[in-house]
């Protein structure tokens, strides 16, 4: 007989629904090229998840850390994307008005 009373199996810790929407959102930013709009709140569901695996009330940490991860780097090459094409932008404008008309 197992030394606690009850059920003969231990107790499972509930999983943690923020955490999988943390993954969920930051797999989503790569797929859809929604960097900022699904990363964002990638890490915020991430962070939350995170706090409650550290007050155990869950047990899925990989899955938040994991979704952390990926938010944080759909929102870094989302800063990377628009910065380049902040430069390059005008850049082809100023190509596209040197360019002579040809009639």
């Amino acid at each position: 007989m197992p030394p606690y009373a009850g059920s003969p199996y231990p107790p499972v810790l509930a999983q943690n629904g923020l955490a999988v929407w943390s993954l969920v959102l930051g797999i989503a930013s790569f797929v859809l090229s929604c960097g900022l709009l699904t990363g964002i709140p990638a890490i915020i569901l991430g962070t939350q998840a995170r706090r409650a695996v550290a007050n155990g009330q869950a047990d899925n940490g990989g899955l938040a850390t994991a979704g952390i991860v990926l938010g944080w780097v759909a929102v870094g090459l989302s800063v990377v994307a628009v910065a380049l094409a902040a430069i390059l932008f005008p850049a082809l404008l100023a190509w596209l008005g040197s360019i002579p008309d040809q009639q």
